[in-house]
């Protein structure tokens, strides 16, 4: 039960089984291994953070 739908549609880009069956598959965002990933992404982030806030800590002379 899929209906054509022309490209200046912009209100249901989408059929309604396509809509429907995007939101039962599973992205690959959500597998183990992508979020460790972005975990160890986000403690590099952290950790670059860090290093540089103590590097303009300790050569700016007014601040110690």
């Amino acid at each position: 039960m899929t209906r054509n739908i022309e490209p200046s549609d912009p209100d249901m880009p989408l059929a309604e089984d396509e809509r429907r069956r995007s939101f039962e598959l599973e992205d690959r965002r959500w597998e183990a291994r992508q979020q460790l990933r972005d975990w160890i992404w986000l403690a590099v982030m952290i950790i670059v953070y860090c290093a540089w806030t103590l590097f303009v800590y300790l050569t700016e002379p007014g601040l110690r």
